[in-house]
């Protein structure tokens, strides 16, 4: 069905989206925001690796780039990338077992685990002369590798050349990618935006309607939220966390990784669950151009007051 939200119709119009965002900033100058509590925190999902298994955190550090570990400075939301030797990116849609590497970032090291594999600690690299171009999307973003005993690890459960990179602070970020709101969000190895906010009940809308176990973590959410209603998220244009405030940039389109099981790294034979999506979460015909033939599940948002945040916390929304 088309999603007909404020959102969608801002979403229509780069142009429209950029005086809003203006008259809103000029706006709250003057009044003062009203908030309403919709719903709660559940889990928080921090992604070191890119496409690896999602850290559970009972708090979270939330900065321009998304989700991070309270206290540690290494620990921004995909800021690992695997990549080809020629620095292009790899991610679960091109190896599904990836959904099962673990990872567990501390203050100097990451330490990766694997099925059947023995865990390394890798510490975190500080030689800038180690830095190369790496590829996501198309677009160049720095990466600095992160040695050979780690490259032999990836070798060993991929059977694949690959090496593993890491984001340095110093470096440029990239824009958050085909955003339809502003300010304009900042991102490292992330698809597209710094966060992601998904509900429990979307999830277990869509669970209701297949033949086949699935899971938040099938969709990779940053925050997963309890208490709402399902596709409520779709209608949020500004929520408050704590201290910490977004902003709606886009829908979700979801893709081939929503296939992998994340326990398993195995792709369902039938496309599931993203069939039956398909078949039920398509975009406003408006927003054809933006979004095309894929289904839409959570939104992404940029931040805009950075913080702390903690499951059990309140959601509000404006």
């Amino acid at each position: 069905m088309g999603l007909t939200t404020n959102q969608i119709l801002i979403g229509s119009s780069l142009a429209l989206a950029a005086a809003v965002s203006v008259v809103y900033l000029l706006y709250s100058k003057k009044k003062k925001v009203s908030w309403r509590k919709v719903a709660n925190v559940s889990k928080i999902y921090l992604y070191p690796i890119k496409s690896s298994r999602g850290e559970e955190l009972e708090s979270a550090n939330i900065t321009s780039f998304g989700v991070g570990k309270v206290g540690t400075e290494h620990s921004d939301d995909r800021c690992f990338l695997v990549v080809s030797p020629n620095g292009q990116m790899v991610t679960g849609r091109q190896e599904p077992r990836l959904v099962m590497v673990k990872s567990h970032v501390s203050l100097n090291s990451i330490t990766l685990s694997g099925p059947e594999m023995e865990d390394i600690d890798v510490p975190i690299p500080t030689n800038v002369s180690n830095a190369m171009n790496c590829r996501v999307w198309g677009n160049d973003i720095a990466g600095v590798d992160c040695g050979d005993e780690v490259a032999n690890w990836l070798q060993k459960y991929f059977n694949a050349d690959y090496r593993l990179v890491y984001y340095p602070r110093n470096a440029t970020p990239r824009d958050a990618r085909g955003e339809i709101s502003s300010p304009p969000g900042k991102i490292v190895y992330h698809d597209c935006a710094p966060c992601n906010i998904l509900s429990e009940a979307s999830v277990d809308d869509l669970s209701s309607r297949v033949d086949i176990n699935i899971s938040a973590r099938n969709f990779r959410p940053s925050i997963l939220i309890t208490g709402c209603s399902a596709y409520e998220e779709d209608s949020w244009t500004n929520v408050k966390i704590g201290v910490v405030e977004m902003k709606f940039m886009k829908f979700c389109a979801r893709c081939l990784l929503t296939t992998v099981d994340p326990t398993s790294g195995i792709k369902d034979s039938d496309g599931e669950p993203l069939k039956t999506l398909k078949a039920y979460r398509q975009c406003d015909k408006t927003l054809k151009h933006i979004y095309g033939h894929d289904p839409l599940l959570g939104v992404h948002m940029v931040i805009l007051n950075p913080g702390v945040i903690n499951v059990g916390d309140s959601v509000y929304v404006s």
